[in-house]
């Protein structure tokens, strides 16, 4: 027990006196044996490899560096493991999956078929990101099939869950359903963590709204929402309302719907969550909007959209595909910037196109010239490149010249009837702007 006492005190010594974080480390495992050195620096990786992720990279290196000059073959799979996580967290997916691959050769020259499917389930994390949904199905499978040898019942768990995730967002819902069902019956009989069995009911919650089974739906949500209190997870249960609002505004039961998410508002507000509460309310507000709608009674509105006046915000993107004649809105909730824009199709990608062309290996974007996807802006041109290099598909850019957006298809084709089907409507809270945003 002194001993590790002498050793944390002098660790944050050395963090407080030291410049570089990672040189903070190496000096702190100076005396330590090659594997425990090792084991230090995972251990650190572990907690905060998101959080400092330059300093993680250093870290992870000087570990591949440790274990391949002393022949430590598991250490040095580990150390490939969180490089190609670091990788994947830039979006340098194609590094990522060497890291991995070399990790999976060197589990395989030892023999460790437990550590092979962790290296698995990270490369199904990695497609899955990559919009490859098959891929990771069939990667996670493979590792369901070591865990199952193993009898590792929590990685099993951990494994249906996830392919009940990617089979949602595929819209195989019935697959998606049997995963759920099985992950939540783990989860019940053997994890005491109230937030895991919340995600669980959650995810089989989304499942039955989009089944059209809206009843089973308020029934896991609400579930959700008792664990989450028993947790006091304000942040949780301020997700759970918001998710119980959107399930009664389905059934068209707008005062509950109404009453869920001003209750989520106000656990939003008292914690400062200030991108939550543009989420939940969204220039909206009460404001007059031109056009003509059928009603039971005269709404009264305000005249002027005064942005003192308003509750939040809310910004379209729209994506028209010219073969499909299909369009897509995204709506965001802050600010029109490059990333968000970039975001609006990364979304479109993963819930339409990837699946329209499935064997596309290039897409060009028409685009204005100003606006978040301004032609002159470095900032676009960059996450654009991250965008490719996320995706693995090639993006082509084509930029209207000023003044003649108005020959973008997208202008004639969709945002006329957009603009017709606001036309009139009160936007007073964010449900009437979208249709779910589960």
């Amino acid at each position: 027990m002194k001993k590790v006492l002498l050793i944390t005190l002098f660790f944050l010594h050395i963090i407080l006196s030291a410049g570089s974080l990672a040189d903070s480390l190496f000096f702190a495992s100076k005396k330590m044996k090659p594997k425990e050195k090792c084991e230090f620096l995972f251990n650190f990786l572990d907690n905060n490899y998101r959080n400092y992720p330059k300093e993680a990279e250093k870290i992870a290196k000087k570990s591949l560096e440790i274990a391949r000059k002393n022949k430590l073959y598991k250490e040095e799979a580990q150390a490939y493991t969180y490089l190609g996580m670091l990788s994947k967290n830039i979006a340098e997916f194609e590094k990522a999956n060497e890291y991995y691959k070399k990790a999976q050769e060197i589990a395989k020259k030892i023999g460790d078929e437990e550590y092979i499917a962790n290296i698995l389930i990270n490369k199904a994390v990695l497609l899955t990101e990559m919009g490859k949904h098959q891929d990771a199905i069939d990667t996670y499978k493979k590792a369901l099939k070591i865990y199952e040898k193993f009898n590792n019942e929590k990685k099993i768990i951990d494994i249906y869950y996830n392919l009940s995730v990617i089979y949602r967002q595929i819209g195989k819902f019935d697959i998606a359903l049997d995963y759920a069902i099985k992950s939540l019956k783990y989860d019940e009989e053997h994890n005491k963590n109230k937030n895991d069995l919340a995600a669980s009911c959650d995810n089989l919650a989304i499942i039955y709204y989009y089944l059209k089974k809206p009843e089973k739906a308020i029934d896991y949500f609400e579930r959700a929402l008792s664990l989450r209190k028993k947790a006091n997870n304000k942040r949780g249960i301020a997700y759970s309302y918001n998710n119980l609002a959107v399930i009664y505004k389905s059934q068209k039961k707008y005062d509950k719907a109404k009453e869920y998410l001003f209750k989520s508002l106000e656990i939003k507000k008292e914690l400062g969550n200030k991108v939550g509460i543009a989420s939940t309310l969204n220039n909206i507000g009460n404001f007059y909007r031109d056009g003509r709608l059928y009603t039971q009674e005269v709404i009264k509105a305000n005249d002027h959209d005064f942005n003192s006046l308003a509750e939040g915000i809310v910004i379209p993107h729209g994506i028209y595909d010219l073969k499909q004649n299909i369009g897509y809105i995204s709506i965001g909730t802050s600010k029109d910037t490059s990333e968000f824009a970039c975001d609006s199709i990364m979304n479109w990608w993963k819930n339409q196109g990837n699946f329209d062309y499935p064997n596309a290996d290039s897409i060009l974007i028409l685009c204005d010239g100003g606006g978040s996807n301004n032609s002159r802006h470095y900032i676009f041109k960059q996450d654009i490149q991250k965008l490719a290099n996320k995706i693995g598909v090639e993006i082509r850019i084509a930029h209207y010249p000023p003044y003649t957006s108005k020959y973008n298809p997208i202008e004639h084709r969709l945002f006329p009837h957009l603009t017709r089907a606001c036309q009139g409507v009160i936007f007073s809270i964010v449900l009437c702007c979208r249709g779910s945003p589960l």
